[in-house]
């Protein structure tokens, strides 16, 4: 059972505009970082400094930012991701960074807490070293399951496919990814004294729209990029303030680094 279990929910990204970048190289635009699918990235066109900028369209409560690197697995020495904010678009502070040098996780997360309209994602020291690929990046918001996941977690593989029909009129099965999505049911026991809605985990299905937006599963030191397969919620019996809500994500597929179709 994980000690500490966390969903970081990315509802922010539907309300705001990715406003600019420094640079994109040709057929890697910046859109590719918000249209939800990590195997599409930008790409900058030289390893400079390299700023993303977002606006929200009004001050929200942000706990941080994530980037998912498509070729995370690229050696860097000093190359960081950096998250600032700003109320004027202008002065931009709160400066917090990490290095992209640990190549175990995809998954780049920083914790930057504030209300702000502005925010301001940067990479920089990569001058000489990769550019990152940046599939996908997020402001998010932290909620935290007060109680852990109850036993066994029973996660299973899924793989999507396609079948072809050639001309001949035999039909081919095509693996849509090279990489399975995990089906990870959870059931939470949350002893809480407040009402259902104000759980972590309701507010978390409330700012995924369901299953309409991903989250990261966060669970101790491990990430994970999923969707709610349910945009319904089981709250089950209410008894005594316990709730055992059953929840499932499925994880969001993607080519591996260095792998290709």
């Amino acid at each position: 059972m994980p000690a500490s279990t966390k969903l970081l929910t990315t509802g922010l990204m539907d309300v705001a505009d990715l406003d600019s970048v420094t640079s994109e190289a040709t057929g890697y635009p910046k859109e590719n970082m918000i249209d939800n699918n990590p195997d599409t990235f930008w790409r900058a066109t030289t390893d400079a400094y390299q700023a993303i900028d977002i606006d929200l369209n009004a001050a929200y409560a942000v706990s941080g930012a994530f980037a998912f690197i498509r070729n995370y697995k690229s050696s860097w020495t000093n190359a960081a991701m950096v998250l600032q904010r700003s109320s004027d678009d202008t002065t931009y502070g709160g400066d917090t960074a990490i290095f992209l040098n640990a190549a175990s996780d995809p998954i780049k997360i920083i914790k930057l807490s504030g209300t702000y309209r502005y925010w301001r994602l940067a990479f920089n020291n990569i001058t000489g070293e990769t550019i990152p690929d940046v599939g996908m990046i997020g402001l998010f918001v932290e909620r935290e399951i007060e109680f852990g996941n109850e036993w066994p977690e029973k996660d299973s593989d899924k793989f999507y496919n396609k079948t072809v029909k050639a001309a001949d009129g035999r039909r081919y099965v095509r693996r849509l990814n090279k990489n399975s999505t995990r089906i990870i049911p959870r059931t939470w026991l949350i002893n809480s004294d407040v009402d259902w809605e104000s759980t972590p985990l309701y507010l978390a299905h409330q700012d995924s729209g369901g299953s309409a937006l991903p989250l990261i599963l966060q669970e101790d030191s491990v990430n994970r990029l999923v969707r709610f397969t349910d945009d319904e919620l089981d709250r089950n019996a209410r008894q005594y303030r316990l709730f055992e809500p059953t929840v499932t994500f499925e994880e969001m597929p993607h080519i591996d680094d260095g792998d290709s179709f």
